[in-house]
């Protein structure tokens, strides 16, 4: 919960919280988390031992520039696989093979994940 002292960033450092206790109860390794903007934190996972790699970025909105980052973190090779977390109630379905996920979804993902890291 935003309370009204509360910064945009800081907002994001308890989506990320959030979204990291999920993924531990889950069975996936947090390796780190990097504010990339005051508007995102990426946070990257690893759901087996080194072998798949996946990036999850938490914005409060969804813009375009955040599928292009992770498209190049894709690309560069970092990483096999990227999911975007928001939390905007209102926040429109942008097409992309990005996954994205509402903050209440957030249990999805890390069940997904973990299946996929258990192959």
């Amino acid at each position: 919960m935003i309370h009204a002292t509360q910064s945009g960033s800081d907002a994001l450092v308890d989506v990320a919280r959030l979204c990291e206790e999920q993924f531990r109860a889950n069975g996936i390794t947090i390796l780190a988390r990097v504010l990339d903007s005051e508007r995102a934190i990426d946070i990257a996972l690893s759901s087996t031992v080194g072998d798949a790699l996946t990036v999850v970025r938490c914005v409060a909105r969804i813009e375009p520039v955040d599928y292009r980052a992770l498209q190049s973190m894709l690309i560069e090779g970092d990483f096999n696989g990227a999911a975007l977390i928001f939390t905007a109630e209102d926040q429109p379905h942008l097409s992309s093979e990005i996954p994205s996920y509402s903050l209440a979804r957030v249990d999805e993902l890390a069940a997904l994940l973990s299946r996929d890291g258990a192959k």
